[in-house]
């Protein structure tokens, strides 16, 4: 009984000082148009105003701190306006939509024909970047082929979303090793049980 009570113990210290859950982290980057030098958009201060002929395109970059072992949400906010103005009537081949470099479709942006409007588009999970990592740089543009001599003014895109993350003893982000008197206490708690069997043989 006390050879197993050995193991027992030794096993029990092994998986109690290392045992490891996740942690659900947020992210988030801005990207914010507006009418500088460095901008291909004209426009107010606030804002850039762009060209069928010119499609705008943006980088978000995420820096995971602690690191990421998935990526659980992603979404993408955009502010805009004059998105189908011709004519008003914001039909579905007068909307500008975005998409990745890799021409992956994000989704459209919705009708901005009488002022500011706000889209939420879901990132698709095939955009995610492999995992674990600490870091994600996504590429994306805006394209109107559908919808030729259709204007759009750009506020801000914002990709955000949430990211699970490896964690140790309540918090800080670790690489689970055990430690060599950890190994120790295992070893003389397989030998304690492997006595009790024997004996019980």
């Amino acid at each position: 009984m006390k050879s197993r009570n050995l193991g027992l113990l030794a096993v029990g210290l092994l998986v109690g000082p290392v045992t490891a859950s996740a942690v659900t982290m947020p992210f988030s980057h801005t990207f914010d148009w507006a009418a500088t030098a460095a901008n291909p958009g004209t426009g107010a201060p606030s804002y850039s105003t762009f060209k069928d002929i010119a499609w705008p395109s943006w980088t978000h970059d995420i820096t995971f701190s602690p690191p990421a072992t998935s990526i659980l949400t992603a979404a993408l906010d955009i502010r805009h306006s004059g998105n189908g103005k011709q004519g008003g009537n914001c039909t579905s081949n007068e909307l500008w939509f975005v998409q990745s470099t890799s021409l992956t479709k994000i989704g459209d942006l919705s009708c901005s024909a009488e002022g500011w409007a706000l889209s939420t588009l879901v990132i698709p999970v095939s955009l995610f970047p492999v995992m674990p990592t600490s870091a994600w740089s996504l590429v994306l543009r805006l394209d109107d082929s559908k919808s030729p001599k259709n204007d759009i003014h750009l506020d801000y895109a914002r990709l955000y979303g949430t990211y699970d993350s490896p964690t140790i003893l309540g918090g800080a982000s670790a690489t689970i090793v055990p430690e060599p008197g950890t190994l120790a206490l295992l070893g003389l708690g397989l030998i304690g049980l492997g006595v009790t069997r024997r004996k019980a043989a």
